[in-house]
């Protein structure tokens, strides 16, 4: 497979196992490492093989993919079946997800932190933009509030995460406690990030060194201790 993207590596495999002429195709997560435009490629070669007679099995954690190619719906929680092969017309979103947790979405929501007034966020990103296409995120975390940034692959998470840390940040300006955080330079960005103790931890190997910085910086900026 060398040479070949992702995308291109898993059309092989199902080329591979339609070339035997299989009547049972196991997709097991298939699209987790996928953008959505590259899914939806993958999607466009299977897609068609549910008209000649082929059962295709989708294993995902992606919901709106199963929603959008299935036909019946099986839900899996700690081992066990707790729905099988049934219609999936029959079913929405929250009922799919209240089955997989075994409670309702609601049960679990708690009411936010309040959070005085004249307390300033301990972290804004305000009116930033990066090198990888943000325009005006904005976003006040207050203190003891737990924010999650999600989306698929490719949708810029990791890059947002770096540009609240000050690099490739081209816009903007980042605010913690209330003051305007420098990103004059990596170096500047990195030291003022250890004095006010915002660490960093990357989502994969390979994030953690800056290579404008010495080994000793970087290793310190991507998180306490």
């Amino acid at each position: 497979m060398n040479g070949l993207s992702v995308v291109q590596a898993q059309l092989v495999e199902i080329a591979k196992a339609l070339s035997t002429e299989s009547r049972v195709l196991l997709l097991d997560e298939q699209t987790s490492a996928l953008t959505r435009a590259k899914a939806d490629r993958l999607y466009d070669v299977v897609a068609p093989l549910r008209n000649q007679g082929r059962s295709i099995l989708l294993v995902s954690h992606k919901l709106e993919e199963v929603f959008a190619h299935c036909d019946t719906v099986t839900v899996l929680r700690d081992g066990s079946s707790v729905l099988e092969a049934v219609p999936l017309a029959h079913y929405g979103t929250d009922e799919v997800v209240n089955l997989m947790a075994g409670r309702s979405r609601t049960a679990v929501q708690s009411a936010p932190r309040p959070t005085p007034a004249e307390v300033p966020a301990a972290l804004e990103p305000d009116g930033v933009a990066t090198a990888g296409g943000h325009q005006e995120v904005s976003r006040a975390v207050s203190r003891g509030e737990i924010v999650g940034p999600y989306g698929l692959v490719g949708a810029g998470r990791t890059e947002l995460a770096r540009a609240i840390r000050g690099l490739d940040l081209t816009t903007g300006q980042i605010r913690e406690n209330g003051a305007r955080a420098r990103i004059d330079d990596v170096r500047s960005v990195l030291w003022e990030r250890i004095k006010r103790a915002v660490g960093y931890v990357p989502r994969r190997k390979g994030r953690e060194l800056d290579a404008d910085c010495s080994v000793r910086l970087s290793i310190r900026s991507a998180g306490p201790g």
